[in-house]
């Protein structure tokens, strides 16, 4: 399953590079190039597909250069919650080892 990996890893990597490029041709006096031809370059060097759309929309909220957000909804656990989970389970875990030795 590491491919898995090596590819959201290309993934992540395409789209920094594309929203940062496409923020710099924005600056430009003369309006540079547009999303979708960002997008083509993106493809050509990285082999990559990511939409125009997408690009633009990343670059409007802000986030150029970053990684994608993740999928799904938040998780709504609360801290405390999660501190006294993440206790329980060391806790347990220290019990059984000490069955074991």
């Amino acid at each position: 399953m590491w491919w898995v990996a090596e590819e959201k890893r290309k993934v992540s990597d395409a789209l920094k590079r594309a929203t940062t490029m496409y923020h710099h041709e924005r600056q430009k006096t003369n309006g540079g190039m547009s999303a979708q031809a960002v997008a083509d370059v993106i493809e050509k060097d990285t082999g990559v597909k990511v939409s125009g759309r997408t690009i633009q929309d990343e670059v409007k909220n802000r986030n150029v250069g970053t990684s994608p957000l993740r999928r799904g909804p938040e998780g709504h656990i609360p801290d405390h919650s999660y501190r006294d989970l993440c206790l329980d389970f060391i806790r347990s875990f220290q019990v059984a080892a000490k069955r074991w030795q």
